[in-house]
């Protein structure tokens, strides 16, 4: 069985990569789903990297 996560974002902080890192283990991808106004380059290429299950939408 296969477990998605979805996390939502308005405008996040400096530390949600260590919250994300935090549970990024227990699940098998991870949707970021992004309102803010302007792109986050950072969490972009973050989701980017090969080694992270995780798909960022802007």
């Amino acid at each position: 069985m296969k477990i998605f996560g979805t996390t939502i974002l308005y405008n996040p902080d400096m530390f949600l990569l260590e919250r994300i890192n935090s549970y990024l283990n227990y699940i098998d991808m991870l949707f970021i789903i992004d309102n803010s106004e302007i792109k986050n380059s950072l969490l972009e290429n973050f989701c980017n990297d090969s080694k992270i299950r995780s798909k960022y939408i802007w």
